[in-house]
């Protein structure tokens, strides 16, 4: 077991991001962060491309959120290309694929159509994008309280 003290506003961001985009299951976020710090490191170059985009957000004055949304899906895309080996087993042989993805939650199983995603067919590593992962909650019986919640605050502002 590994214990860390957090800052309470830290803690709280943690607890709310893992109940938001992981069912509340802190393992499974533990998981995501490392693969993720090993797809990508944390490098500078993420950090670079913050200030970049802040520097240029604070020139042009004024920026539509149209603009922001663009962007920030143009870098998604751009980020989506550059993978070129599995972050898994380093295999050189990860392909990007499209196909229905069937899981189980809590004993209940659904199916997510058309993710299109990164396969490895050496280890069997997935690596889906914000939108895959998305497509892929919307689905989930793990988010349906998010859902509900949503449609009921519709309900309340009509």
């Amino acid at each position: 077991m590994i214990a860390i003290e957090l800052s309470k506003p830290l803690e709280k961001h943690l607890r709310n991001v893992v109940q938001e985009n992981y069912g509340g299951d802190m393992q499974i976020a533990i998981k995501v962060f490392l693969k993720l710090h090993e797809k990508y490191g944390w490098q500078e170059q993420f950090l670079q491309d913050v200030k970049a985009i802040r520097l240029e957000v604070r020139r042009r004055g004024h920026v539509k959120l149209k603009t922001i949304d663009a962007a920030i899906n143009k870098y998604r895309n751009n980020m989506a290309l550059q993978i070129k080996s599995c972050p898994t087993c380093g295999s050189k042989k990860i392909k990007l694929v499209c196909k229905d993805i069937t899981h189980t939650f809590k004993g209940q199983t659904y199916t997510a159509p058309s993710i299109e995603y990164y396969e490895c067919p050496a280890c069997g590593e997935h690596v889906y994008d914000h939108d895959a992962m998305r497509k892929i909650e919307s689905y989930s019986p793990a988010f349906a309280h998010k859902r509900a919640a949503g449609k009921k605050a519709v309900a309340k502002a009509a």
